[in-house]
């Protein structure tokens, strides 16, 4: 054992992979300039309910299809994470339910190490320059940094607004909704 725990553990450590989960498989194709790894959870593992929260959450079952997300690339190879996601069975709240895992927002298909990548490319470069950097397509760019930014707008606050100062990219100040002022202001610094 203490061989396979070495030999993944460079994986192991720089992923931040938390228990339960581990890396216990890679495969570097080459010709395609890729990485893959593989992610595990142990045997015998319990999860928290992403419904209640409720911990001690056993595995119900397993999809045996792969789920993959784009991750930060190691060296010069584009790293994809495989994991086959369990479902857990919660007693609390009486659901079954797919685990979310704690390296990528549900549905993303991007790690949140390579979401933060991009975002902070982003503040300094356009997203299709940003996109050729990564090998990725710009549209699935713009769906990380529309899904920030209307994170970011739900916690702007413009109850004491009174006055609005307003440049050349909007001509009628009057007919600005609070939510088109939250963009706008959040995009405009």
């Amino acid at each position: 054992m203490i061989d396979f725990q070495e030999k993944y553990n460079v994986f192991q450590s720089a992923l931040e992979i938390p228990e339960p989960w581990y890396v216990f498989h890679h495969e570097l194709a080459k010709d395609e300039k890729t990485l893959h790894i593989y992610i595990e959870y142990r045997k015998g593992a319990e999860f928290s309910c992403p419904k209640c929260g409720a911990s001690g959450c056993k595995v119900h079952d397993t999809q045996d299809q792969d789920r993959t997300w784009r991750h930060l690339d190691f060296w010069q190879y584009k790293t994809i994470l495989h994991a086959r996601v369990p479902r857990v069975k919660c007693n609390s709240c009486n659901s079954i339910l797919t685990v979310q895992n704690d390296w990528a927002r549900p549905g993303a298909g991007l790690s949140l190490f390579f979401e933060y990548h991009v975002m902070s490319l982003m503040v300094e470069m356009p997203v299709s320059a940003v996109a050729r950097k990564v090998g990725e397509h710009d549209t699935r760019l713009w769906r990380v940094f529309k899904y920030y930014v209307n994170e970011a707008m739900k916690n702007i606050d413009v109850t004491g607004v009174t006055r609005i100062a307003m440049d050349e990219t909007k001509k009628e100040a009057e007919s600005m909704t609070k939510d088109e002022f939250r963009r706008y202001a959040y995009s405009h610094g």
